[in-house]
């Protein structure tokens, strides 16, 4: 079994909104699974 991460930080100062975040988290993700196996991506 293997996992990968995808990890977004909120920005309070940026007024992001729940759907901003979720999308950097998502790009994260992607970044984390192009990147190999049991990788962490922010």
């Amino acid at each position: 079994m293997t996992l990968s991460i995808g990890i977004a930080q909120l920005d309070s100062a940026t007024m992001e909104g729940f759907d901003q975040l979720l999308q950097r988290a998502d790009q994260a993700l992607y970044r984390a699974k192009a990147a190999g196996r049991d990788r962490v991506g922010s």
